[in-house]
């Protein structure tokens, strides 16, 4: 008897020809990460823009570190390190609160000192202000220089404000200090004071001052009685009579 002829089944479409699955599609980076490739994309150029910027500001304040950098030479001559005070008092890119630490310096020559406290018409906070006129009380090592004592007491004068706690004691006090400016412009900080008694006190001291020709209380007697720019005159006079 004859083996019957094995029934091959047809053939059906449905399935692959191989074993392996076939490979899924390739995705891009963009449908891989959604959004995140957009939020990574937008951090890169912000980074370029600031990392610009960045190199821009630098070169562009390029003279003022360079006269940082001989300020601090101690090796250098004493005038080219006191030019280099006199360029960063008047460059307006300076902040108050980086040359407010130099005054401090024992390591800069006394006039560079000088210079940059004069050229300091404001400092960084009223808290600092306050420092300052702590420091006009001081006595021993740590006690500043008379010559940077006046510039304390006028900063302190100008920049804490007259209606947050006025220290009217402590200028009251100082308005027997040696040095001359030290009390003249104690007395200008209490013509500020929002107390009548010591309003009246500081206008008293000027007047008496005034009237012995001193010319820094005369001088800051006008910017108390003055306004505007009658009394930005009037205080700049008085400070370009603090001598060295």
């Amino acid at each position: 008897m004859s083996q019957p002829e094995p029934f091959d089944f047809p053939k059906l479409n449905i399935l692959p020809d191989s074993d392996k699955p076939p490979e899924a599609p390739r995705l891009s980076v963009q449908q891989k990460y959604g959004g995140l490739y957009w939020l990574g994309i937008g951090g890169l150029i912000v980074s370029v823009i600031l990392v610009g910027w960045f190199a821009t500001q630098l070169w562009l304040l390029r003279d003022v570190w360079r006269e940082i950098y001989v300020l601090h030479r101690s090796e250098l001559p004493d005038d080219r390190r006191i030019a280099a005070a006199a360029f960063l008092a008047k460059d307006p890119r300076v902040e108050p609160a980086q040359i407010q630490p130099m005054l401090f310096r024992r390591t800069l020559p006394e006039k560079a000192r000088y210079i940059l406290a004069a050229g300091l018409n404001k400092t960084d906070s009223a808290t600092s202000a306050r420092q300052m006129l702590g420091l006009l009380a001081t006595e021993g090592a740590t006690s500043p220089p008379d010559y940077l004592r006046g510039h304390l007491a006028r900063l302190s004068a100008l920049n804490i404000p007259a209606e947050m706690n006025f220290p009217n004691e402590s200028f009251e006090r100082l308005l027997a200090d040696r040095n001359q400016s030290v009390a003249a412009w104690s007395a200008y900080a209490l013509t500020r004071s929002q107390d009548e008694s010591k309003k009246q006190a500081g206008l008293a001291y000027l007047e008496k001052r005034a009237s012995e020709k001193s010319a820094i209380d005369a001088a800051l007697l006008t910017a108390a009685r003055s306004s505007d720019l009658a009394r930005s005159l009037a205080l700049q006079r008085a400070i370009d009579l603090m001598k060295y």
